[in-house]
């Protein structure tokens, strides 16, 4: 189509005609298209930035949202668990995520006895390999918090959500630390910068004044090595 019937955010990748694989098959063009453009950081003027569906920290905001609007909706607000579902498991209803109300957010089948769930990022519903991840940390928050209550009965609601969080996050960060990055990048690579979690003591490096913003071309191109680990029998 001519640049002035195109949408802003479709950005076509043109195929040359001899392409050695593309040409077989008569095609021409990519479709390529950007979602959700943001502001700049800086807001000046400029190229657009994609926006991220996910904060930047490795907050559990894949479990709990990035919004206190969508950390709310997931929030039973009893007890400091989070809603289960109507749907029956070896668990109970409380074992399985909370249904999504409507179609969309990556829930398009709307075939009798097809269900979608409901979780902190909308991409719970993309293939089942992150519905069950996702189902297996719902169901740790709730299971800290219920022997949060347990130890401590007089605690609140906000109390026992809100430190069953603080356990899962720290679970959820040596997990990353202690066993999926010294696989992507190797234990040298950890120790040389020092990122390796300790056996024991106490770290103090902390610094307040680094930047953890993720750039846009880390993950919009370069993480998309995350999607090459996904095992090829998945559809």
């Amino acid at each position: 189509m001519p640049p002035e019937l195109t949408h802003p955010f479709c950005l076509p990748i043109q195929i040359p005609a001899n392409d050695p694989f593309y040409s077989n098959h008569g095609q021409r063009c990519m479709n390529f298209v950007r979602s959700m453009v943001a502001p700049r950081i800086d807001c000046s003027l400029g190229y657009a930035d994609q926006l991220s569906q996910t904060t930047h920290w490795l907050d559990s905001s894949n479990v709990y949202g990035s919004t206190k609007e969508e950390e709310a909706e997931l929030r039973l607000y009893r007890n400091g668990q989070l809603r289960g579902g109507r749907l029956l498991s070896a668990h109970g209803s409380k074992g399985m995520l909370p249904l999504q109300e409507k179609e969309g957010d990556e829930c398009t089948n709307p075939d009798e006895g097809t269900h979608c769930f409901n979780a902190g990022d909308l991409r719970v519903n993309e293939m089942i390999g992150l519905t069950a991840t996702h189902t297996i940390w719902f169901r740790e928050h709730n299971r800290l918090a219920t022997e949060l209550q347990r130890i401590n009965p007089s605690w609140s609601d906000e109390q026992l959500f809100y430190e069953a969080r603080r356990i899962l996050n720290a679970e959820y960060q040596h997990i990353l630390y202690n066993e999926w990055l010294p696989i992507i990048v190797g234990r040298n690579y950890m120790e040389v910068y020092g990122i390796l979690p300790l056996s024991h003591g106490y770290a103090n490096d902390y610094n307040s004044r680094i930047d953890a913003t993720v750039s846009n071309a880390f993950a919009a191109a370069a993480f998309r090595m995350g999607h090459t680990l996904i095992q090829g029998i998945l559809q």
